[in-house]
């Protein structure tokens, strides 16, 4: 497991906000720890500091976004809203903090800021750029068994237009929201620090462990494994994801981290 060091930190104009700016928070973490985890990681070693209670907005494909932190809300109105930026580059991330990881070394910053005559969250100037420089790309999910063993037809694969980058996850939840009555709007998963979330359930056919049956993500061309879960793992362009029940001696999760 490598760990890296990553410091969070607020920002505002005091003019604006009338409170002292709080220290950042400085730890360490495995690569590829996701914003929100250092974010609880901080309130937990502090429930009364300024990372303990936060607000968010969840966007399907681009994840959740802050609306509020440390008692300051977005103000609309007066075009106030909390920004999330890498300190070095100044540059907005990309995704919410649920998707976003930070790299050894940096400092992310929630900045409340005033954003100027275009009236935009972050997510609103995420969305805009997506737009401008048209980065959608086309993604299937599919599910696969033998009906021998699931005693149902397979359904019909799900093709849709998502952002480049979007996370097979958001996707899964995109078919779920257009088909409430589909096979992808059910699911569970089993999470792993730094492998992610792992499919054990889905259009009600649960693994099977007694008899080696496991829920197996894989890239259809190749036939890979996903080297992630599936709230890591970004399919690309053209690309068919398939969630395959099938007899394995190991589980998706076990094969990764057990060979």
């Amino acid at each position: 497991m490598v760990l890296i060091t990553v410091t969070i930190a607020l920002q505002w104009d005091t003019k604006i906000v009338d409170k002292p700016i709080p220290d950042p928070y400085t730890t360490k973490v495995s690569q590829g720890t996701f914003l929100i985890d250092i974010m609880k990681k901080a309130a937990d070693e502090d429930v009364k500091g300024p990372f303990n209670k936060y607000s968010t907005t969840y966007y399907g494909g681009t994840g959740d976004f802050v609306i509020a932190m440390d008692g300051i809300e977005q103000d609309p109105a007066n075009n106030l809203y909390w920004m999330i930026r890498d300190k070095q580059t100044g540059n907005l991330t990309p995704t919410g903090i649920d998707q976003y990881q930070p790299q050894d070394g940096s400092t992310t910053v929630f900045s409340y800021e005033e954003t100027g005559k275009r009236k935009r969250s972050q997510w609103s100037f995420f969305c805009f750029i997506v737009n401008e420089m048209g980065q959608m790309i086309t993604v299937t999910i599919a599910l696969h068994w033998d009906t021998k063993i699931v005693d149902k037809p397979i359904p019909a694969p799900y093709t849709t237009k998502v952002p480049q980058g979007t996370f097979l996850i958001d996707i899964v939840k995109k078919a779920a929201n257009e088909d409430k009555e589909g096979p992808f709007n059910r699911y569970s998963t089993t999470y792993y620090g730094g492998t992610g979330e792992f499919v054990i359930a889905m259009d009600e056919v649960e693994q099977d462990p007694a008899n080696n049956l496991y829920w197996m993500i894989r890239d259809k061309q190749t036939g890979n494994l996903t080297p992630t879960g599936i709230d890591q793992y970004q399919p690309q362009d053209g690309s068919t994801t398939v969630f395959s029940y099938e007899e394995s001696g190991k589980s998706h999760h076990e094969r990764l981290t057990r060979g």
